[in-house]
């Protein structure tokens, strides 16, 4: 499994702008049921992931995105990655996730992302 590919994917949705893009990314990266996580909210499935990342997206200040810290570490269908917040260089919130997977079947079927757990400090 790519776990750094699915996760690098992850981080491009969800800084992605255009609404549209960023529906169709979700679609493709996770489960029907993906479960979403952080300390102040939890939302379930790809519909509400959606919304959630609009209504994210739309507080960034210009010029911030998410990014990965690290090389993601997983095994067991389960990996951790650190990440930054802010500008390129100047990061105003750090953090690490969790993320789950889940082998889809089907005509696109393949690896898909069933949870983010996210972790800010």
């Amino acid at each position: 499994m790519d776990y750094q590919g699915l996760v690098e994917a992850f981080i491009g949705v969800v800084n992605e702008v255009d609404d549209e893009r960023r529906r169709v990314g979700i679609e493709a990266l996770c489960t029907e049921g993906v479960e979403y996580c952080d300390p102040d909210v939890r939302v379930l499935g790809r519909e509400a992931l959606v919304g959630h990342l609009a209504r994210l997206r739309a507080s960034f200040p210009p010029g911030v995105s998410f990014s990965l810290t690290g090389k993601v570490d997983g095994h067991h269908e389960q990996a951790r990655f650190a990440w930054a917040f802010g500008e390129e260089g100047a990061p105003v919130l750090e953090g690490v996730d969790v993320a789950l997977f889940e082998w889809v079947e089907g005509g696109r079927g393949g690896w898909r992302i069933r949870g983010v757990y996210a972790f800010s400090g």
